[in-house]
């Protein structure tokens, strides 16, 4: 996978995809698995915003039995089965545990009943998956299994639990890199940090985009039968308005990475009453979750615009989210010192804010065409990322007179070496990475900045910031290779210490 901006600039492509996030990748391949001519650009590193940020759990929609939304939990199931089959190297089953208590809806008779229709509900969901990676029944169990799976779960008057199973994405960068390299494969032109600053017009008619390549400020007009905008967080944008929209309304959804390792191997929720926010209002679940060797907690909410938040916590947000979980599992005990990254990214709300309302995230992703050759696109879940996907390109398929089928959900995805595949000795004693795997990161994956090799391309930097002397070694093997001076390579370790903030860069 090369990036090549001729490739871009040279012909006109049936689709032009604008944002590298897990739907905008996932709408390049099946476009370009259906035959059509791509190219998928983004502003900065694929899957670098939003769509990097979650607590990496692909679910089945069980939360949709409260509504009850039997339609949007059948597409989850559906989705989830799609991408255990599609890539099952990176997507597995995780167990989950929830305390049963009383008579009520958190009652073993409500719990036991909703476990036993949501499997009937996914009859189906282990259609075509094998071995390991198949999803197995939920039922309930006593409290020594409670304790067994979930020891850190607050049980103080539990009757049992309720054990049931969704996927997790042991890498969700790579997944999200992995459509791009299957999108690359069959053709596609692909390149990251190429900001697309307008859309080209002419008449009524969308026919592709201006853009600037970050790298070197050259100027780009991509050309295409077909635009379809995949900017995330950016409703103005997605609108068609042509305006960046830095004051829109948006949710900042947050997740922290401990240091701290769970006790069991189960995943669990924790119910617990928090101001109301975007996800819901009043009590909720806080959703505890093992994360290689460490821990994922989330998901906390804030609202803010584009402009306020551009994607990044503060110190506040950290200490609040800390004052909810402490206050959800006392016994934890956690502290700011066990923080070692701040996963955060925004996530549009549904309808407009009136006065006193409470603004809830967009509950349904949304595929529009405000014009002829454009197709808008705004995502609000990873597991359904690839559903919406096909939506587009069918709305695309469209325009342009064609009709074939979607095969993505049957279709392996390209992995690539991948980072596992390493030859040579670590890049730095202890290292998770050799120098010859960063070299294959610019060389096969477009890794052009450093945080692309550290948050995205390798486990290096998933559980928190490599000590310095790693980031050192990585910043010289890439700046060999890349042709960085000295100003370059420390500005680029400086970015990465600070992607990590407001817990710190620890470098001990």
């Amino acid at each position: 996978m090369t990036r090549d901006l001729d490739a871009l600039t040279g012909r006109k492509h049936d689709v032009l995809v604008v944002g590298a996030g897990i739907h905008g990748a996932f709408a390049a391949w099946d476009a370009a698995l259906r035959g059509l001519s791509v190219a998928i650009v983004d502003g900065g590193d694929f899957g670098g915003g939003a769509s990097a940020n979650s607590l990496k759990i692909i679910h089945g929609g069980l939360r949709y039995l409260q509504q009850p939304d039997v339609a949007r939990m059948r597409e989850s199931i559906r989705e989830r089965a799609a991408l255990l089959r599609i890539a099952p190297a990176l997507v597995r089953p995780l167990p989950f545990v929830i305390a049963t208590r009383g008579m009520g809806k958190q009652g073993a008779a409500a719990m036991g009943a909703a476990l036993w229709l949501t499997d009937r509900i996914g009859f189906d969901r282990n259609a075509g998956i094998a071995g390991d990676r198949r999803i197995p029944d939920g039922r309930l169990i006593g409290r020594d299994e409670v304790a067994r799976l979930a020891p850190d779960l607050p049980a103080d008057g539990a009757t049992g639990g309720a054990l049931w199973y969704d996927g997790q994405a042991m890498d969700a960068d790579r997944l999200t890199l992995a459509c791009v390299r299957s999108a690359a494969a069959r053709g596609a032109a692909a390149a990251n940090y190429v900001r697309v600053a307008g859309l080209i017009a002419g008449g009524d008619r969308v026919e592709g985009a201006r853009a600037v390549d970050e790298m070197s400020g050259r100027e780009l007009a991509i050309r295409a039968r077909v635009t379809i905008v995949a900017c995330g967080g950016n409703p103005a944008w997605l609108a068609g308005a042509g305006d960046p929209g830095r004051g829109a309304p948006m949710a900042l959804a947050m997740n922290l990475v401990t240091r701290r390792p769970l006790a069991g191997a189960a995943a669990f929720g924790v119910r617990f009453s928090a101001p109301p926010d975007p996800g819901g209002a009043g009590g909720r679940y806080l959703f505890v979750v093992p994360w290689r060797a460490s821990t994922m907690i989330g998901t906390f909410y804030r609202l803010t615009t584009v402009a306020e938040a551009a994607g990044r916590p503060t110190p506040a947000d950290l200490a609040g989210m800390l004052d909810q979980v402490r206050s959800a599992m006392p016994a934890f005990a956690l502290t700011e010192a066990d923080v070692r990254l701040v996963h955060a990214g925004l996530l549009p709300l549904e309808g407009e804010r009136a006065p006193g309302a409470s603004p809830r995230l967009a509950a349904h992703a949304s595929v529009r065409s405000a014009r002829a050759g454009e197709i808008t696109m705004i995502g609000v879940k990873f597991t359904t990322a690839r559903h919406v996907a096909r939506i587009a390109v069918d709305r695309a398929l469209d325009q342009l007179g064609r009709r074939t089928r979607c095969a993505t959900h049957v279709t392996p995805l390209d992995m690539g070496a991948g980072p596992g595949a390493q030859a040579g000795d670590a890049i730095a004693p202890g290292a998770a990475i050799s120098a010859d795997a960063v070299r294959r990161t610019i060389r096969d994956e477009m890794a052009l900045r450093l945080a692309d090799v550290i948050l995205r391309r390798t486990p290096i930097g998933g559980e928190g910031c490599p000590p310095r002397d790693d980031l050192d070694a990585v910043a010289r093997v890439m700046a060999a290779e890349l042709g960085w001076d000295e100003t370059r390579r420390a500005g680029e370790i400086h970015a990465v210490r600070a992607a990590y903030a407001p817990c710190g860069a620890h470098d001990d």
